[in-house]
């Protein structure tokens, strides 16, 4: 199919220039004559054009002939007619055969762009396919991505609920410390208390013991001098020296034996106070490193404060 505006007319109007010009009529000229034309299209024209062409000269031949032409000049006219039709035939024929040339030239070459594409297009399936390995590769990193982003954010609020808990179990053992110095205080100064009793009743016990014997030494000495005259009464004063001696003996004895009691106590109080420290540095450090002690060993603990003893200290 002709392009718009190219028509046997346009074509025979520039090839009919281009012969009068005395130039050949070729596809390209023609070409560059009119300004458009493809060469297939082209082609075509000129093979109507060069066969209509005889005609044509033979039409106007006709119209300019002039009657009583000499038979030579007639002769010469036939001659140069038929010159022109061969040569305009071996024109065509190299025409022909240089459009089917550039035909050819064109084919090979649109052949060798065909083939370029359909490597390109090989080249890029290949590719496109690639890059559908490799989306899918990404894809599937992504989820396993996703994956892990969604188990270390469990891992992490796990974390902060034990974090919460230990901070918890933190404030409560630092609260049983507190309450722990506090009895540990109290216990302190109920002892200290204990002892100054203790020792006020020891002292007490041994200023009396002290003037019952420094009396009865000196009844004695004077239960002696009298013994002469009141044989009988001095007897019955002494029984009832020595029974008033053992007396305070015996609350001697006893006050020993209580002030040894508030001795061990006391003792008992301060291995208290020392454990009750050693459990503080162990909440201590169970605070500072995270970690809180268990309730078994507190408890255990609590135990070893609450049901330590000592045996009794000599005094």
């Amino acid at each position: 199919m002709a392009r718009t505006g190219v028509t046997q007319d346009n074509v025979n109007l520039a090839a009919d220039a281009l012969l009068l010009a005395g130039e050949r009529p070729t596809i390209e000229r023609v070409r560059a004559k009119l300004g458009t034309g493809s060469p297939n299209t082209l082609i075509r024209l000129l093979d109507v054009w060069w066969s209509d062409l005889g005609v044509r000269l033979q039409t106007q031949n006709a119209q300019r002939q002039l009657p009583d032409v000499p038979a030579a000049v007639a002769s010469l006219a036939q001659t140069l007619w038929e010159t022109a039709l061969e040569e305009a035939k071996r024109l065509a024929d190299e025409g022909l055969r240089a459009v089917q040339a550039a035909v050819k030239r064109d084919t090979e070459r649109l052949e060798d762009e065909r083939r370029a594409l359909a490597r390109s297009a090989e080249q890029l399936a290949e590719e496109v396919a690639a890059t559908k390995r490799s989306e899918a590769t990404a894809i599937t990193r992504l989820d396993d991505a996703t994956r892990m982003i969604a188990q270390q954010a469990s891992q992490l609020e796990d974390l902060a609920r034990q974090l919460h808990a230990a901070l918890d179990r933190a404030g409560r053992l630092d609260h049983e410390v507190s309450e722990l110095r506090t009895r540990q205080a109290d216990h302190e100064t109920a002892a200290l208390a204990e002892r100054a009793r203790h020792d006020q009743y020891v002292e007490a016990i041994e200023r009396r013991t002290s003037l019952e014997v420094d009396r009865a030494r000196q009844e004695a000495r004077e239960a002696k001098q009298e013994l002469a005259a009141l044989g009988s009464k001095h007897e019955r004063a002494l029984a009832v020296l020595q029974q008033e001696r053992n007396d305070a003996i015996s609350g001697l004895a006893s006050a020993k034996a209580d002030a040894i009691a508030h001795q061990a106590r006391a003792d008992t109080l301060e291995r208290q106070q020392a454990q009750l420290s050693e459990l503080a540095e162990s909440v201590r450090g169970a605070i500072k490193g995270g970690k809180a002690p268990t309730e078994r060993r507190a408890s255990k603990g609590r135990r070893r404060v609450g049901t330590a003893k000592s045996p009794p200290r000599k005094v």
